[in-house]
């Protein structure tokens, strides 16, 4: 029988990265598409609708992507910087671009 990896080992750990997937997870998913679909909209081809439904499916996708990240890095200050930036990042790109499309 093989063993855990050392950073899987205690349950405090394996708590705490279901938490990170849980809530920031979620939202770095949601706030990734947010901006996705933004950027999908501005191009003159593809309407708005069209962007948030491909984005819409595409998002378990990108949440299951980042679950296994969480749980593939060995530390958890890691795990919760870089969440934390990519949420503030993604949040903060979005709105400018919603700005942007309100003031054309």
């Amino acid at each position: 029988m093989s063993k855990a990896p050392p950073h899987l080992s205690q349950p405090s750990q394996i708590i705490a990265r279901i938490v990170a997937a849980l809530i920031p997870g979620y939202l770095l998913t949601h706030t990734l598409c947010i901006l996705v679909a933004l950027l999908l909209s501005l191009m003159p081809t593809i309407s708005k609708i069209a962007a948030v439904t491909s984005l819409s499916m595409l998002s378990f996708g990108i949440y299951a992507g980042i679950i296994l990240w969480i749980f593939a890095v060995a530390a958890l200050r890691t795990i919760w910087l870089y969440l934390s930036l990519a949420i503030i990042a993604t949040a903060l790109a979005s709105w400018l671009l919603y700005l942007l499309e309100q003031y054309q």
